[in-house]
């Protein structure tokens, strides 16, 4: 059974078992308003009678009221960032006399949700993180010879940059954004088993970092003038 909300003219469906998120956060979030009974968007707070509920959730999925997955719907995130936005906005928030502070503070997370989640390594790195994963302090390993590549791939870019090479740097940069785009499809792969646990989180903590070095090089290969 589907039920919907409406947020200022804006219709934005919700699961009636768990409010649109995955079974493994829901049972600790409220699935309708403990004021006046009404399903909820998000458990920040209640769309139909403006009572603030919890500032703080679960996550960043469950803040914005969506399942937690990598996959998303890019336009169903903006669409209900701004709607749930537009309900906190001290204008609004002052004529339906919430207090400013709080509403502020529900604001800034869900702008802290809507950054992170529309990002697509962000959004692998949190994944990785409230599932448990290693962090980059923890775990520092990468794929192969990622760092024997990127120490060879540096010395190109200098030999270019030193010898003029224009030709052979626009190459680097092309190889580099062919690894970087093969690396992504990995992270996305990788983070859509993240329930697995276990080595999955390990091989994604991995492909995140290799992916630290690939945007290094390329930032460093893109200030190069020839």
């Amino acid at each position: 059974m589907r039920l919907r909300v409406e947020l200022l003219g804006v219709s934005l469906p919700v699961d009636a078992v768990d409010g649109g998120r995955s079974s493994d956060n829901s049972a600790a979030l409220p699935t309708k308003c403990h004021e006046c009974r009404e399903p909820l968007a998000t458990p920040l707070f209640c769309g139909a009678c403006h009572a603030l509920l919890q500032e703080t959730v679960a996550d960043h999925f469950a803040a914005i009221g969506i399942a937690r997955r990598y996959e998303i719907d890019a336009a169903d995130l903006r669409r209900r960032y701004l709607a749930l936005s537009r309900e906190v906005h001290p204008d609004r928030a002052a004529q339906a006399g919430l207090d400013p502070s709080a509403a502020a503070r529900v604001s800034s997370r869900l702008n802290e949700a809507m950054r992170v989640l529309s990002d697509d390594l962000l959004r692998a790195e949190y994944l990785l993180e409230i599932s448990g994963g290693p962090s980059a302090t923890a775990d520092k390993s990468v794929p192969g010879n990622v760092l024997t590549e990127t120490l060879e791939l540096r010395e190109e870019i200098d030999e270019a940059r030193h010898s003029g090479g224009a030709e052979r740097l626009g190459a680097i940069r092309a190889q580099l954004a062919q690894q970087h785009t093969a690396a992504m499809q990995r992270v996305a792969a990788l983070a859509r088993q993240v329930d697995q646990g276990g080595e999955t989180l390990k091989l994604l903590r991995a492909e995140l970092n290799a992916i630290k070095y690939l945007r290094r090089l390329r930032e460093e290969a893109a200030r190069v003038e020839i």
